[in-house]
């Protein structure tokens, strides 16, 4: 076996290791968000941002201090509507 294939596998290794790490980091986050937030009964919206009535962005998984945060600032964006939605 050449020294090449040799460093080629244990490169393939660490990146699926840290591809694994990264993936469960994520599925514990998402399950450690959805808990808290049926514990604390948050609900979690989608906001479509608007500019002359053609959506500019869409936002999913927001909270009810996101969205305030976004309509406070709406104004230093040039944002002219908004329209949210509940998820599921």
């Amino acid at each position: 076996m050449s020294t090449a294939r040799i460093y080629t596998g244990i490169a393939k290794v660490v990146g699926l290791t840290g591809y694994a790490i990264n993936q469960t980091l994520r599925a514990a986050t998402a399950v450690s968000r959805t808990v808290a937030d049926r514990v604390n009964n948050v609900r979690r919206y989608r906001i479509e941002l608007l500019v002359d009535g053609a959506t500019l962005k869409t936002k999913d998984d927001q909270s009810t201090r996101d969205i305030v945060r976004t309509i406070e600032n709406m104004d230093d964006y040039g944002i002219t509507g908004v329209i949210i939605h509940e998820q599921d």
